[in-house]
């Protein structure tokens, strides 16, 4: 249960992290490409839906952008939160659980 829990977690704080540290730094560079890849681990939703859907189809709409950032925020969450679950369970080690013996019965000469 904690493993998921952490997860959870570890999906909503690994890409608001990557945003907040990456975010000011696109402001500083000046080659156009860099940006792009920079913005490919969070906006990799958006790539998706660009070779699947038309530009100026439903969700690429300027009314819908509230539904875009909704799309964007659920998929980085819920693939975030698996890659840290998976992480969680690969290297997780469980403590061994210490077996209490019950006593030695009495000897009866």
């Amino acid at each position: 249960m904690k493993r998921l829990v952490f997860s959870v977690v570890g999906g909503v704080v690994i890409p608001f992290l990557y945003m907040v540290i990456v975010g000011p730094l696109t402001t500083y560079i000046q080659d156009d490409h860099v940006k792009q890849l920079m913005g490919y681990p969070v906006r990799w939703p958006v790539i998706i839906l660009q070779g699947l859907l038309p530009l100026g189809s439903f969700p690429f709409r300027d009314e819908d952008e509230l539904f875009l950032l909704l799309l964007i925020v659920l998929c980085d969450v819920l693939f975030y939160s698996i890659l840290t679950y998976i992480l969680l369970w690969r290297f997780w080690k469980q403590k061994p659980q210490m077996l209490s013996l019950p006593p030695e019965p009495p000897q009866f000469i």
